[in-house]
């Protein structure tokens, strides 16, 4: 039986990685086979200049931004496909969704934004959970976990409010065909995990 991707996705703060690892954990408890992907991947060639560039060290435009973020899912493409491919769970922390709302919110035009990630075909997830968190919350739970080690877009409460309009979006349209959740992020982890859950079976998707 072929596999099916679940993605975790929202502005910073939102708890991606969370319960990226917390359902990961409980699948392999029950003897699934699970592959997590992360975005952006900072080991990638790729996510190395996508990292400069949130530190600071270099500039892009907006242009050369959106192309490095979708190069660096796409690189993966062929993995993710035998990954569904041989029945296992593929769990996004962040997937192309981000790269559209954080892009777009920084200038790139949304459907040219479509039509690129639609050229690329890109495995489209099953179910994209978005956690719902404020502006203010995502910059009160950034600060108190890297201080003022954040990065420039988790610092830009301005462009953060864009970002999240472009999600709302996102959400509204159901975008790429997928099915798409709202969960109220500000819930507990072991809370919100357990509503991912009861939308998961061993084999498929409930929705």
């Amino acid at each position: 039986m072929a596999g099916f991707i679940i993605c975790f996705d929202g502005i910073d703060g939102a708890g991606k990685k969370t319960q990226s690892d917390l359902l990961v954990k409980s699948m392999n408890e029950i003897g699934k086979n699970v592959s997590l992907h992360s975005y952006p991947d900072y080991e990638s060639r790729y996510g190395k200049i996508i990292r400069e560039f949130l530190d600071g060290k270099i500039e892009m435009d907006v242009n050369e931004l959106f192309l490095l973020y979708l190069l660096d899912m796409v690189k993966d493409k062929k993995t993710i496909k035998e990954e569904i491919a041989r029945g296992d769970i593929v769990v996004m922390d962040r997937y192309f969704p981000t790269t559209i709302a954080y892009q777009c919110a920084g200038g790139f035009d949304y459907d040219n934004a479509r039509k690129l990630e639609e050229v690329m075909k890109l495995p489209v997830p099953s179910l994209i959970v978005y956690l719902d968190v404020s502006v203010e919350v995502s910059f009160e739970r950034k600060s108190k976990q890297k201080g003022h080690q954040v990065d420039r877009f988790e610092k830009d409460k301005l462009y953060l409010t864009k970002v999240k309009e472009m999600y709302d979006r996102l959400y509204e349209e159901k975008y790429s065909g997928a099915q798409w959740i709202k969960i109220d992020a500000t819930e507990k982890p072991e809370d919100i995990h357990q509503k991912v859950m009861g939308l998961v079976s061993v084999d498929r998707v409930q929705v």
